[in-house]
């Protein structure tokens, strides 16, 4: 799938100047991966609604938020990965998190947000928590260190 990333503009009041330096280094995100039954609920409603939600539930656990959409292109993505459907994703939260304590009101905001969306397909949506971190960046000159990597951390 072909994505464009988007900056989500949030009202954080919890995320002081000091908390956002994680924003840089290892940081502990939610993945939501959000399907739509049909395409007819406008994006802006969607995300809207989900930062609404999490503004009700998490406004002091969340520094940053990125939407991942699909980008049209003419390249025919099921023919590439042999015949198999096409993703059915319409929008890849990325939602940067104080730290693993964050979780529950995270999962508040989600089940709240999935009450309020009709149109989701909620078998194909789904909700995932990590540990990320840059193992290499080529446009920032950041070289491959596999020591960056969180489960390599400690060695």
């Amino acid at each position: 799938m072909f994505m464009r990333e988007d900056t989500i503009p949030l009202s954080i009041t919890g995320a002081s100047a000091s908390q956002t330096h994680q924003l840089d280094g290892n940081a502990f995100v939610a993945m939501y991966f959000v399907a739509l039954r049909n395409q007819q609920t406008p994006s802006g409603t969607i995300i809207s609604e989900l930062v609404s939600c999490i503004n009700c539930y998490a406004s002091q656990e969340v520094l940053a938020m990125v939407v991942n959409t699909p980008d049209d292109t003419d390249f025919n993505l099921g023919a590439y990965f042999g015949g198999e459907p096409p993703v059915r994703f319409q929008f890849v939260f990325t939602i940067t998190l104080r730290g693993k304590e964050s979780m529950g009101v995270i999962r508040k905001a989600q089940i709240d947000f999935e009450e309020k969306i009709e149109s989701l397909d909620l078998p194909a949506t789904w909700i995932g928590f990590g540990e990320r971190a840059v193992v290499l960046d080529q446009t920032e000159n950041v070289k491959f260190d596999a020591r960056r990597q969180p489960f390599k951390r400690s060695t």
